[in-house]
């Protein structure tokens, strides 16, 4: 190696700039593009049977009932049902109880055979079982009584202490 190759290299101002780096960075986004085109490919696959799962768990194992079978059941359309979406279900078999507009659904009775066929049709969002619904405002009205009744000390003390006073009657 020469003096000046030497000096040059050495001197602070006159720097060149090293492919290092710029191999560096082109190897990051190289990885980045690769780990990008994976991700898609891992989300594709995922998806690629391109049939989404419209039935409940709970209708998955009424699917196999015996003839003559009926559910109670809850259909969501894709969009607010029509007269012709409650014709498709009665077509089928099932009978239009109750219309749910505000959940783009209604509420039917169906042969378990014709679960199948339902779940295929394109305008079908989720099928679910008709499940019993409770209310949740009995144990807000029972507290509001036991204020009322008892005084808001006593009932923050049994909210806090779990342990409740004995009110003066």
């Amino acid at each position: 190696m020469s003096s000046g190759a030497q000096l040059r290299s050495a001197s602070p101002g006159t720097r060149q700039p090293s492919n290092d780096s710029v191999l560096k960075t082109t190897t990051w986004g190289a990885r980045l593009a690769l780990l990008s085109l994976f991700t898609l490919l891992v989300a594709g696959l995922s998806f690629s049977n391109g049939k989404k799962h419209k039935l409940s768990k709970d209708l998955d194992a009424l699917k196999g009932a015996h003839s003559g079978a009926t559910v109670d059941l809850i259909i969501q359309f894709n969009q607010t049902p029509t007269a012709a979406h409650h014709q498709k279900v009665q077509a089928k078999g099932g009978v239009l109880n109750t219309k749910l507009d505000f959940i783009k659904g209604a509420h039917y009775t169906v042969p378990v055979e014709s679960l199948g066929a339902m779940a295929d049709d394109p305008d079908v969002a989720y099928i679910s079982p008709d499940r019993e619904v409770s209310g949740s405002l009995d144990y807000v009205t029972a507290a509001i009584l036991v204020v009322g009744r008892h005084g808001l000390a006593w009932a923050l003390s049994t909210l806090f202490l779990k342990k409740a006073p004995q009110p003066a009657d």
